[in-house]
């Protein structure tokens, strides 16, 4: 099977006849899917994480005293797992969007793009 002239071999490997995938665009991928799925899993230990009562760790707030942006997100996370909305977007009005960027980190990493027909 022959390579195609615009796109030097050693960014393809063959996957099928005539469909080939870029090799940098796999480890995006497989970066992609990493990071997905650790947001996927912090997201489902989340309840158990707002009940632990750990200290603070947040490093902006033990110099200031004051919430980061990101304080709050653990309870957000635990009430959207558990159901509650109105105490998710309380906690932090962007609880819900960490959920939706998880799940299309995981889905554009898993799901296959753009093969060229050739």
């Amino acid at each position: 099977m022959a390579e195609v002239a615009c796109i030097p071999a050693y960014v393809t490997r063959t996957w099928h006849a005539g469909y080939t995938f870029p090799v940098v665009g796999r480890q995006r991928r497989v970066r992609r899917a990493a990071l997905g799925s650790l947001l996927l899993a912090y997201i489902a230990l989340s309840p158990c994480l707002a009940q632990a009562h750990m200290p603070v760790v947040c490093p902006f707030r033990c110099l200031t005293g004051h919430r980061c942006p990101l304080c709050g997100m653990t309870h957000s996370l635990s009430a959207l797992v558990q159901g509650d909305v109105r105490a998710s977007v309380s906690n932090h009005p962007f609880g819900g969007l960490v959920v939706v960027g998880a799940v299309w980190l995981l889905a554009s990493a898993l799901l296959p793009t753009r093969i060229v027909d050739r």
